[in-house]
């Protein structure tokens, strides 16, 4: 929660989240928690500093396909080229190398532009999903 904290007040980070189509219709926890985990996503992307954006299923492989990439990018690429922390089942591993990190921005700018829905269509198939969950 607290590095959640980072994402709103005076001066908040950016997140811009793509979210493969799949992790929307796995259930983790049963149908309420995602009932709950599905709404934080669209009351988190309402936020100015928030993008999240689904790449639907139908487009297959994309991105490292080897668990979550968090790329860290700084306004002032001179002062810090950035760097990436990749997921994997035992643990994680970070890359700050300068030809490694622009590869990896390298794929998640092209699935932004050219494999994601847009923000909107993005929260159209968050709700569609949270409709199909019911009431429960």
């Amino acid at each position: 929660r607290s590095r959640q904290r980072l994402l709103d007040g005076s001066h908040p980070l950016r997140l811009h989240a793509l979210i493969g189509e799949g992790v929307l219709h796995t259930n983790v926890g049963g149908v309420a928690t995602m009932r709950e985990q599905l709404q934080h996503l669209l009351t988190m992307g309402e936020l100015p500093n928030i993008t999240i954006q689904v790449v639907p299923q139908a487009v297959g492989a994309w991105g490292t396909m080897s668990g979550p990439a968090i790329i860290l990018d700084f306004d002032d690429p001179q002062d810090d080229h950035g760097s990436v922390y990749l997921e994997h089942a035992a643990g994680g591993d970070t890359v700050e190398m300068k030809p490694d990190v622009a590869a990896i921005i390298s794929l998640f700018e092209y699935a932004e532009a050219n494999l994601a829905l847009s923000s909107k269509e993005s929260t159209a198939a968050i709700k569609a999903v949270l409709t199909a969950l019911g009431d429960s």
